[in-house]
């Protein structure tokens, strides 16, 4: 099930939300494709949001942050 989407532009657009199982999946559009990115938290994440595309901020019960080049836990 997916919780949030949020594209940054038309070939830079984000997803996430959780599984079947209830673990969390995150999903990156690259403007060809959308590719599963490693979700730094366990569990799912509700929303996300970015101000720029080297910043970007996603929720669940842990905040994460994007800094461009990778996902951490904050």
């Amino acid at each position: 099930m997916f919780a949030a989407v949020y594209f940054v532009s038309s070939i830079d657009g984000w997803i996430v939300g959780y599984d079947i199982n209830g673990d969390g999946v995150m999903l990156h559009y690259d403007g060809d494709s959308w590719n599963e990115v490693s979700n730094p938290i366990e569990g799912s994440l509700s929303s996300i949001c970015f101000t720029s595309p080297t910043d970007g901020w996603a929720v669940g019960k842990e905040i994460v942050h994007w800094d461009g080049n990778e996902w951490s836990a904050v």
